[in-house]
């Protein structure tokens, strides 16, 4: 809509508001006053409407229209009336109780009278006002509330938990009282249309305060709870019940659970289709919000016993799904889920292999559960891996995944996130692509992040993808005492774990499209998801052969955008490490101007350089065992260099600027580090740092560019790593020619330890005919001869050591350089030795 048919449209609303306003018809003058403000809120002439609106409640119009209509009652006067009430923000209180007693006292067969109560109590300025009236009328309220609907009910119970909408806590808890006994009322009316709003209410106020209701809350009371546990019933109505429960049992244990024993053992011992129903709907229910009090009443003699022989002899399905999810649900306690594996798996097994797709599943789901469980039971059951073929738990999972039944899905991908901890699942289900496809389809048609598909799908991926943990010294050394204390030998790598297995199962699931997946759900994810992506994204990085893809894909921008969100890594500091990793290693692979300059996607550099920088920070293997993990500093130091390198080629050093900002210091140190990959990644670094001026200018322009030329001069010339002395004649290379030769001839001893790297590289040239660090120790020697105020000095210090010399006190010693020069004249470096004897000649003469 252009801006001059807006303002046509919003002057019709205004002008149309006027007029109903002026024939008395509220509700539509506000409907479109509502609409005009949409269209222009800061329109003068909607907001004089607003204020017209608010001052005529103000005056008490509202309560004369809602007298009229319940005088002499119509829709046109009811909507007048129920108009003024929503927008009487500053209703005064007297008016407010004025308006709830006529209500009250009005023919419950008046349409409006319902929905009028309703707006009083959404209202905040009229909480307070209300109260009298609650604490002298609560029935009536009660019963005008809830036939108003949820807001309405939400309303009320809010202002009965408000201590401040009351004149004294007294009043309060008794109206309090009065409500959540009405609500427990309403429950047990038959063929209640909407249980779950009068549960959410009870839920509300338990939540509030559960110590106000204890005396009221018995056996008849706590067996109306239950009730609504049923898996007959509908979800929201069970999730409320189970709220309402488990804060009665956690605010009183002892007598919760006395409760809740004597309530479920009641129905069990009835031993009715329904009773057996509840009982069992319950005892599942409240495993995951209090386990123990749960495995108290699991673990009572018989019960399982009776669970087992009621759940295989039901004729109901509903009975039979009752006993399994409880089965399920107890296998989250230790001593639940081996009495489950020794007492139950009998019947499990024969179930799994039942026709019904939702209890066959189910019944394969807790054989699962109990199987991947650390206490093994001595009784395998049969449906688990053998040497004869492949695994038959999973076979019912695969059948089942794609079931049209949701329910059926979801327990297919819990069994199956269950059984891919095992090896050899993993090969199965890895080298099953249509099972791949069938997980990676499942999980994008799936809308909601907090589905437990999702979560279940991410687990399977992360246990096909998870490469063994790094194992210190220490922690090898105890596992051999352990199991020598244990008289067996040591558990070795199951081959099926070793790294070339992972690496191709990642592979696999990389084909499979798992990209697209994880790409949609680090948008929205939970802290949960998040560890399993970041998990994944960083052990299918391992393997240069798929970061290209990785890339294309959007799993760059995914690390990235797990490394880069604070909210997620101060939580959880692993996700960051992981995703950090994988960006440093897709950084190593690819090349970063493709990735930060020619794309349409804006990736800021700063924020990938914090994220590495995260990295050179190493961690402990195995957490606190003492011994350092260096690989991940190292990854980060070479995608550092990589970025750096990016800034000759797009010729914008932005990169740089964020490293030397973000993590210098750090940099610098890791190149006197004792580790010799570490101090190869930092000189490397520094190395392709030095294209910039901002870097050199640290090493010829800062005070202690001295001391810092000294550390690479040092490492060009005595490590003993042959890529670290290359790197250092680099950077030494560089900084020198951009006006370092002044801090350079500083150094103690610094001319010598030239003339004898030269030696040295000439030595080594003439074993292996590697000229690469030949050619670095020349161009040193190159810019150091070529700066006018100190090149002739350096040139005079040269020719006083002759090869006659070299074995005197004090001197470096290694041969005449300008010998050693004319003698590389002819080789592959001969255009540069060259270069440097015309230098090393002519150095001076213009002087003289």
């Amino acid at each position: 809509m252009t801006d001059v048919a807006r303002k046509e449209k919003v002057d019709d609303l205004v002008g149309r508001f006027k007029s109903l306003w002026a024939g008395g018809k509220l509700s539509d003058a506000t409907e479109a006053l509502r609409e005009a403000s949409s269209l222009d809120p800061d329109n003068a002439d909607v907001q004089a409407g607003w204020e017209s609106l608010n001052a005529s409640a103000a005056k008490g119009d509202v309560l004369d229209l809602v007298k009229a209509y319940l005088d002499a009652p119509d829709e046109d006067r009811g909507l007048r009336a129920l108009g003024a009430v929503a927008q009487a923000d500053s209703l005064a209180p007297k008016d407010g109780r004025r308006i709830l007693t006529l209500c009250l006292d009005a023919d419950d067969k008046l349409p409006f009278k319902r929905r009028l109560v309703a707006a009083l109590f959404t209202l905040p300025a009229t909480s307070k006002s209300l109260t009298e009236t609650i604490l002298e009328r609560p029935t009536e309220i009660f019963k005008a509330v809830w036939a108003s609907g949820s807001d309405a009910l939400r309303a009320l119970t809010n202002t009965t938990l408000a201590p401040t909408a009351w004149v004294s806590e007294k009043d309060r808890h008794k109206a309090e009282r009065d409500i959540f006994m009405l609500l427990l009322a309403k429950l047990l009316e038959p063929g209640l249309d909407n249980p779950e709003l009068a549960m959410g209410a009870i839920a509300r106020m338990l939540s509030g305060d559960v110590g106000r209701f204890k005396d009221i809350i018995d056996s008849d009371s706590f067996d109306i709870m239950l009730s609504a546990l049923s898996i007959d019933n509908d979800v929201v109505l069970r999730s409320q019940a189970t709220l309402a429960v488990a804060k009665i049992l956690e605010a009183d244990p002892p007598g919760g659970q006395k409760l809740l024993t004597e309530g479920v053992i009641q129905r069990v011992t009835l031993q009715g289709t329904e009773d057996l129903i509840i009982a069992f709907s319950a005892a599942a229910a409240i495993f995951p919000v209090v386990p123990a009090i749960a495995a108290a009443l699991f673990l009572t003699e018989g019960f399982l016993s009776d669970l087992n022989r009621l759940g295989a002899n039901a004729g109901s399905l509903t009975l039979r799904r009752a006993a399994l999810e409880l089965l399920s649900a107890a296998c989250v306690d230790k001593a639940c889920r081996q009495a489950i594996s020794e007492q139950s798996s009998e019947w499990l097994e024969s179930q799994a292999k039942g026709r019904s797709g939702r209890l066959s599943t189910l019944a394969a789901l807790i054989l699962a559960k109990t199987s991947a469980s650390p206490e093994n039971p001595k009784r395998r059951p049969s449906l688990t891996p053998s040497e004869e073929g492949g695994d038959g738990l999973v076979a019912i999972f695969k059948d089942t995944l794609t079931d049209s039944d949701a329910t059926v899905a979801e327990t297919a991908i819990e069994g199956l996130a269950y059984r891919s901890t095992s090896p050899i699942v993993k090969e199965e289900l890895a080298n099953d692509s249509s099972f791949l496809a069938r997980l990676v389809q499942t999980l994008n048609a799936t809308a909601a992040s907090t589905s437990p598909v999702v979560f279940g799908g991410l687990t399977i991926l992360s246990n096909l993808t998870e490469y063994p943990p790094v194992l210190s010294a220490e922690q090898k050394r105890m596992a051999q005492l352990k199991a020598y204390a244990n008289q067996s030998k040591p558990a070795g790598l199951d081959p099926l774990e070793e790294d070339a297995r992972v690496t191709d199962r990642c592979s696999k699931v990389l084909d499979a499209g798992v990209a697209s997946v994880l790409v949609k759900f680090v948008r929205k994810a939970s802290p949960a998801l998040f560890s399993l992506i970041s998990s994944i994204i960083a052990s299918i990085a391992k393997h240069p052969r798929h970061r290209g893809k990785m890339a294309q894909q959007g799993l760059f921008d995914a690390a990235l955008r797990l490394a880069s969100s604070d909210s997620i890594t101060t939580a959880i500091p692993q996700v960051k490490r992981d995703a950090s990793l994988a960006l440093a290693q897709m950084l190593i692979k690819l090349n970063p101007a493709l990735l930060f300059y020619n794309t349409a996607v804006n990736r800021p550099i700063p924020v990938a350089v914090s994220a590495l920088s995260f990295l050179l920070t190493p961690a402990e293997v195995g957490g606190g065992s003492g011994t350092v993990n260096y690989f991940p500093v190292c990854e980060a130091l070479k995608a550092l260099t990589n970025m750096a390198a990016m800034s000759s080629e797009v010729a914008d050093d932005a990169a740089i600027r964020a490293i030397l900002a973000e993590c210098w210091d750090t940099v610098e140190g890791y190149v006197e580090s004792d580790v010799s990959q570490v101090r190869q990644a930092a000189t490397e670094c520094v190395c392709n740092l030095c294209i910039s001026q901002q870097t050199t200018d640290l090493y010829t322009v800062d005070s202690k560019g001295s001391q810092r030329m000294a550390v690479l001069l040092r490492q060009g010339m005595f490590d003993p790593d042959r890529g670290t002395r290359l790197a250092a004649g680099g950077a030494l290379a560089a900084i020198l020619g951009a006006g370092g030769v002044g801090n350079f001839v500083k150094i103690k001893g610094s001319t010598g330890l030239l003339r004898k790297t030269l030696m040295m590289a000439k030595e080594e040239w003439a074993e292996k005919q590697a000229a690469d660090e030949l050619m670095r120790v020349l161009a040193i020697l190159h810019a150091v001869l070529s700066d006018p105020s100190s090149g002739q000095a350096v040139r005079g210090q040269l020719n006083s050591w002759s090869s006659s010399e070299d074995d005197a006190p004090g001197r470096p010693g290694g041969g005449d350089v300008v010998g050693i020069l004319k003698d590389l004249e002819s080789s592959s470096v001969g255009q540069q030795a060259k270069e440097c004897l015309g230098l090393f000649r002519n150095t001076g003469k213009s002087s003289s």
